[in-house]
């Protein structure tokens, strides 16, 4: 009888663990992306302030999505290329360039967009906008992951 009742109370902890770790999301998870939570983020935004901070990250979204894409996928020739039986390492090193041509593209897009943003807001708006972390700014990156067998590194 207390093994029934052991192995209960077990199974209702862990159903109980598992639900309330499905609950729990990040802040912005629910608001619907990064230009809510910089209107949060930045005191007296006007309606039209917040419809072009909007539009902005759209049209941002638009073009960054492509060439994230594009790097995926130059990231899975990378590693194919890598692990060759026959290693190229000029074929190695041209697709680093691809790659960081690709990055810099997208880099140059979000610098954009952030001077896009920063010219919306009055001085006292862009005062906060410029001391907020950067983590703040982007709180939805996933940074990181599950590291690799050597911490993430090749």
């Amino acid at each position: 009888m207390k093994t029934i009742k052991l192995i209960a109370l077990l199974l209702a902890l862990a159903v109980a663990g598992t639900a309330s770790a499905q609950q729990k999301k990040g802040p912005g998870i629910k608001m619907g992306g990064k230009a809510r939570f910089a209107k949060q983020c930045i005191p007296d935004l006007s309606d039209a302030q917040k419809d072009t901070i909007k539009a902005i990250h759209l049209d941002t979204k638009r073009q960054v999505l492509p060439l994230k894409n594009e790097l995926d996928e130059q990231r899975a020739h990378m590693k194919t290329l890598s692990t060759a039986a026959n290693v190229d390492i000029a074929q190695i090193d041209a697709q680093i360039d691809k790659m960081s041509a690709t990055q810099a593209e997208i880099m140059k897009l979000k610098a954009r967009e952030k001077q896009q943003v920063r010219s919306q807001l009055t001085d006292d708006q862009r005062i906060v906008f410029d001391t907020m972390k950067p983590q703040m700014k982007q709180p939805f990156k996933m940074k990181g992951g599950a590291p690799g067998p050597n911490g993430g590194r090749f």
